[in-house]
């Protein structure tokens, strides 16, 4: 068995191995310069590649960067005009909500207006039907006294009283005198 080796600057140096060391597997230490060329299955690494790859992620991020700033400018700037227009809207605003206000108002009064109308309308509208009820009572009295003298007329004429010929008082009132 060897005992293991290290190699520094050039120098080798070499540990004495007992027991289970000695079966344990062996690492061996060497420079790094050695190492990166030597170590089988790690990818070569171009270093100019590297820094070509680092740039790019710079440039896209900075162009991402970029985008997002003047995107928050646009919104600032149609912040800063929201804002201008802001007393003018108000003022519009409330304009709108007096508007309603005293179109409220307007309709609560015609409202009433229209119900105090037609209060009054029913009113005449019963005022009228008693109207046209008595008119018809009157009208059927008139009909029945115009049938009550013609039938006194028929009865006068059908026998005429002879004041001459009868023993009838001459101060006596006929019925339709």
């Amino acid at each position: 068995m060897s005992s293991p080796t290290a190699t520094n600057g050039g120098k080798t140096c070499r540990f004495p191995l007992s027991g289970a060391a000695a079966t344990a597997p062996r690492l061996q230490i060497v420079s790094g310069r050695t190492s990166r060329q030597h170590a089988p299955g790690k990818p070569a690494v171009n270093l100019s590649s590297l820094f070509i790859q680092l740039v790019e992620l710079q440039q896209r991020f900075g162009a991402q960067i970029l985008t997002l700033e003047q995107g928050i400018q646009q919104q600032r700037r149609e912040l800063v005009t929201t804002l201008g227009r802001l007393p003018e809207m108000t003022k519009k605003i409330n304009w709108l909500i007096a508007g309603f206000y005293e179109q409220g108002r307007k309709e609560a009064t015609l409202r009433e207006r229209v119900g105090r109308q037609e209060a009054a309308m029913l009113e005449v509208s019963k005022s009228v039907r008693s109207l046209c009820e008595t008119q018809a009572r009157w009208k059927d009295i008139r009909d029945q006294l115009a049938d009550v003298l013609a039938q006194a007329r028929s009865i006068q004429t059908v026998a005429p009283l002879d004041p001459a010929s009868s023993s009838v008082d001459a101060n006596r009132p006929t019925p339709l005198s």
